[in-house]
């Protein structure tokens, strides 16, 4: 994998000085699905959120030339259904909205290695004629620390996924979230994977221990968490490098076949149903 300052994954340049995407990659069949649904999420969440910051940018342009005010009545419309509200309920929605949004593709870009990992211990557990791989499975992802659960896949297929192996992979790789900086790629996922449990368990409300333990963020108390608009982008790239040491450490002991594939050709976002 290549490293440097300005392309430190390794990544495909798109065109000169322009965004770069992730090159060819040797995955499994587990590994390909993998960033297939990851492309699809992002993909998605760039679509919707155009959308909604068009809109946005529409509705303050109707404000500043006084065609519309906050008694203004509104009608959506979506298919069969329809909202209809006022101006203001309107202009409070679509500022929540980009919030809203970057807050579920990282739910989404963090699930989606969650169910890579529990695709192939799942078939790692039917190579062993598990009698119920499926139970197997769950019951390593559900350990709480992903040291656990890394320790746990370990020990079970006798893998050697130690600090080395990532080491190796994230070497140069700059890792910070919430104004932290970390040297390791697993302290990095475990941190968040607490902010993951916070969104989901705790309606992402933000309290004093989270304050202590993110002081350069500038978290406010009792206020929702907004992850950064970009940071599902950069996590599903982690995520991607992450991948691939599993990838081929189970491919290495069970002899699953992986090809070289285009990353930017895996996408499958279904089609809007007609009205």
């Amino acid at each position: 994998m290549k490293s440097s300052p300005e392309n430190p994954f390794g990544l495909k340049e798109l065109a000169i000085g322009e965004s770069y995407v992730i090159g060819p990659e040797l995955c499994t069949y587990w590994k390909k699905e993998y960033l297939r649904r990851g492309n699809s999420i992002l993909a998605s969440y760039s679509m919707a959120s155009c959308y909604a910051s068009l809109g946005n940018q529409r509705l303050a342009s109707l404000e500043e030339i006084k065609k519309i005010n906050a008694e203004t009545d509104f009608r959506l419309t979506i298919g069969k259904r329809f909202m209809r509200c006022n101006y203001g309920l309107m202009k409070k929605t679509f500022n929540e909205t980009l919030r809203q949004l970057s807050n579920q593709a990282f739910l989404m870009v963090y699930g989606n290695l969650e169910a890579y990992l529990i695709d192939v211990v799942y078939e790692a557990f039917v190579n062993q004629g598990s009698a119920d791989p499926s139970q197997d499975a769950v019951n390593i992802m559900s350990r709480t620390k992903w040291v656990g659960k890394i320790d746990s896949i370990c020990q079970r297929f006798s893998l050697d996924l130690g600090k080395r192996q990532f080491a190796n992979s994230f070497r140069n790789i700059k890792m910070e979230f919430l104004g932290e900086s970390f040297s390791e790629p697993l302290p990095f996922l475990q941190n968040i994977a607490e902010i993951r449990h916070l969104l989901v368990h705790s309606s992402g409300r933000i309290g004093d221990r989270l304050i202590q333990r993110y002081p350069e963020a500038g978290f406010t108390k009792d206020t929702v968490i907004a992850i950064p608009f970009e940071f599902p982008f950069d996590l599903h790239l982690f995520l991607t490098v992450f991948s691939d040491v599993f990838d081929k450490s189970f491919s290495d002991k069970f002899n699953w076949p992986r090809s070289i594939v285009q990353p930017e050709q895996l996408v499958e976002i279904c089609p809007c149903h007609k009205a």
